[in-house]
């Protein structure tokens, strides 16, 4: 019994929270990280489209700022090794499209975490609620997604 609770207190669980902080241009997403090495991907999808809207590997980002469209550079990783995210969608660094207007939108975050001495790695879920402008009215934490509203494949 006391090993069980010996062994839990080594587990590093990660925790994430995102809030919106600015929406004047684009949304900007104050993502707050504990407990994880960095985070590895973010996309955001249209909920019922399924159409991918923006994707992109953070690269051990450490949390922070990340506003729509505009990937992050020059940061340093938890092992403090300089480093950029790169866009993956759209390709060729195109500008991602606007979000669209009173539409419901998912947010999946990659975060790496060492667990047992291993490394591993937990995505979080996020609902997002657009306006009639297409900013960022609400946003809440999913704890899974169905595989049927996984963003399709392009």
């Amino acid at each position: 019994m006391s090993l069980a609770v010996i062994v839990g207190s080594c587990v590093n669980s990660p925790r994430l929270t995102v809030d919106v902080v600015k929406q004047s241009d684009a949304p900007a997403f104050r993502i707050q990280q504990t407990g994880g090495n960095g985070l590895l991907n973010l996309t955001i999808w249209n909920a019922e489209t399924r159409e991918r809207l923006w994707a992109v590997a953070l690269n051990y980002f450490p949390g922070g700022v990340i506003t729509y469209g505009k990937v992050p550079v020059a940061f340093q990783t938890f092992r403090r090794q300089p480093s950029d995210a790169v866009q993956e969608f759209p390709m060729e660094n195109k500008r991602p499209l606007l979000l669209p207007v009173k539409s419901r939108l998912f947010l999946s975050l990659a975060c790496q975490y060492d667990s047992f001495g291993s490394a591993s790695f937990k995505t979080f879920y996020f609902t997002l609620i657009t306006d009639e402008q297409g900013s960022v009215s609400s946003i809440s934490t999913v704890e899974r997604i169905k595989q049927s509203e996984f963003p399709s494949t392009p």
